[in-house]
Parts: structure tokens; C-alpha cells; sequence
């Protein structure tokens, strides 16, 4: 069977907006209180596999909805983050305490006998090695200072 290569990029959008609302959902019940451990599990657990797809998909072909982005705010003459910032003191605050709330996740998973791959530590590791890759630049260079 043939699937047509607009059809993954479009799937990928939509792929890409159905996490992006999950993680809303996933902030909004945080915040009023109403995240339990199960239910935080399911919702972290469906908007990584909505980005596991969507990274199959383009690697089957189709377009990657973040470079669309990227080459748009080019066009438009916007800026990304102007390299200062990336390593600011909030932003290796930030990654720092991300790092330990991972850590601590897992820790716990750990004592509950959860499998740290399958719960909520895989999304906080993501999470951790994004800042500190922002802040503090690619491993291999992190100590060449």
C-alpha cells in the first residue's frame, strides 16, 4: 500500500497538536489539583506516543512539522533565542532543577516498583536534556571551559 507523503506531513501536524494539548491538559489538571498518579501516567504515556508516531512518520518521509516552523520564523525575520539567555542563571536554574526532579521521579518509580521507561521519569529525562543541552551546549563541549 502507497500512502501519500502529504498525507504523513499532514498526520504529523495533527500529531503535533494532539501531544501540544495533552501536555495542556496534563498542566491545567496539575494545577487545580486533579492529577493523580494513574492518570498523569496515561496522559504523559499517550503524548509520547503521539510523538513517537509523529517522529516515525517523518522519518518514513514526511515533513517535519517543528523545521516548517523554523524556516517560517526565518522568512519572517524573527529570532530565536539570543544566545545569552540560553544561559542565563533562571535557565541553568531551570535545568538543574528539572535534572532533580527526574532524578527524584525515578527514585520514586523505582520504590513503587514502576519501570522508570514506562512512567513519568522518560518525559522529565526529555525534558531535562533539552535545557540542559540550551544552557550548557552539547555534552562534549560542557567541560571545555
Amino acid at each position: 500500500m502507497q500512502v501519500d507523503v502529504q498525507d504523513m506531513s499532514r498526520w504529523t501536524v495533527e500529531l503535533r497538536w494532539a501531544g501540544a494539548h495533552i501536555r495542556k491538559a496534563l498542566g491545567i489538571l496539575l494545577r487545580r489539583g486533579l492529577l493523580d498518579e494513574d492518570l498523569s501516567y496515561h496522559l504523559m504515556t499517550a503524548s509520547q506516543r503521539a510523538g513517537q508516531v509523529q517522529n516515525a512518520l517523518i522519518r518514513a518521509g514526511a515533513d517535519d512539522p517543528c523545521e516548517a516552523d523554523r524556516n517560517a520564523s526565518q522568512r519572517e525575520g524573527r529570532e530565536g533565542v539570543p544566545l545569552h539567555l540560553l544561559s542565563s542563571p533562571a535557565a541553568l536554574r531551570y535545568a538543574e532543577a528539572i535534572r532533580a526532579a527526574a532524578n527524584a521521579c525515578r527514585e520514586m518509580e523505582v520504590e513503587r516498583g514502576i519501570d522508570p521507561e514506562d512512567g513519568i521519569t522518560s518525559g522529565l529525562v526529555s525534558l531535562a536534556e533539552s535545557a540542559e543541552f540550551a544552557a550548557y551546549g552539547p555534552k562534549g563541549l560542557r567541560d571545555m571551559e
